[in-house]
């Protein structure tokens, strides 16, 4: 996606009046609205026979930016992507974000009561309503891979501030349980380890990532 600038989620994160996504697949890919510059989509094709549409739905107010790549890849490419994988990176290093990430809050609303009981109103979610898989090609003669937070000024934030729960896997069902089942996102990378934590932590939520989290090479975030 060399540019795409579409209308931001709702304030639950649902793409509801512009959004991309590609369609006569076996199944449909996720939705992507808001900001994406320099993102990619990964759709797997092998079992499907087409002919596959990219489609920019527009029933919002805006008017949509956009300007993308597509790129085929041969069954046989040492590049192909494993099957699940929407997002695949390559290479020794680089940066990985969530879809319409920007260190800014939404300008969307959702009703809220505050500390008195009076009713407000707070920031949505930027955090888009999908569940995705982002996976990085194991390089030759590696054998792990070091997570860590980015330099912005907020790197990381899921269902917002308030408690940072680090979990080890198998309790992805408890995470509806934080903050009184207010929290329905998180961050997955499997079998992470955290230095100074003698457990294997997993899943990740609130708004602080650890100085670093590694993994063995080849396994899936989610």
């Amino acid at each position: 996606m060399e540019d795409l600038s579409l209308e931001e989620p709702d304030a639950e994160g649902a793409c509801m009046t512009q959004y991309l996504h590609v369609t006569n697949v076996d199944t449909d890919s996720i939705k992507i609205c808001g900001e994406n510059d320099g993102q990619h989509l990964i759709v797997d094709v092998r079992s499907s026979s087409g002919p596959f549409k990219v489609e920019v739905v527009n029933s919002g107010s805006n008017t949509p930016d956009w300007r993308i790549k597509i790129e085929q890849i041969k069954c046989s490419s040492p590049n192909l992507a494993p099957v699940g994988c929407e997002q695949y990176y390559i290479g020794l290093t680089g940066n990985v974000k969530s879809f319409n990430y920007a260190a800014v809050s939404s300008s969307r609303t959702h009703p809220a009561t505050d500390d008195n009981g009076a009713e407000t109103t707070v920031a949505g979610t930027r955090h888009l309503q999908e569940s995705y898989t982002i996976c990085v090609k194991p390089e030759s003669g590696y054998c792990g891979l070091k997570w860590t937070p980015g330099p912005d000024d907020i790197p990381f934030s899921i269902s917002g501030g308030g408690t940072n729960e680090l979990l080890p896997p198998g309790l992805e069902g408890d995470i509806a349980e934080i903050d009184g089942g207010n929290r329905t996102d998180y961050l997955l990378i499997p079998g992470g380890i955290v230095p100074g934590d003698p457990e294997i932590i997993s899943i990740f939520t609130g708004s602080t990532f650890p100085s670093e989290v590694t993994t063995a090479a080849g396994l899936r975030s989610y």
